[in-house]
């Protein structure tokens, strides 16, 4: 987490193989994509939930869903616009 003490942020690089991981996650435990990641980042910086503020997780929430929307349409269109060439 980093950014001004207001607005949390978090710096995420996620693959399409990990992407399809979370859904599968996510369908099968009844939550959304971003509770599951956000239990992730939580558990990955050894943070109790109960010890982030409930506004800071609403924010990161926010950004999480941001950036996942942001990077499944740069998946789609370089999926769409890959097109190896025959030779």
């Amino acid at each position: 987490m980093s950014g001004n003490q207001s607005k949390p942020t978090v710096g995420l690089r996620i693959d399409q193989e990990d992407l399809g991981r979370i859904d599968e996650i996510a369908k099968m435990s009844g939550r959304t994509r971003s509770d599951v990641m956000l239990e992730a980042i939580l558990n990955y910086w050894d943070i109790r939930r109960y010890e982030v503020v409930k506004a800071d997780i609403n924010e990161l929430r926010i950004e999480l869903e941001t950036r996942l929307a942001g990077i499944e349409k740069k998946l789609r269109l370089s999926s769409w616009q890959y097109r190896p060439t025959q030779m």
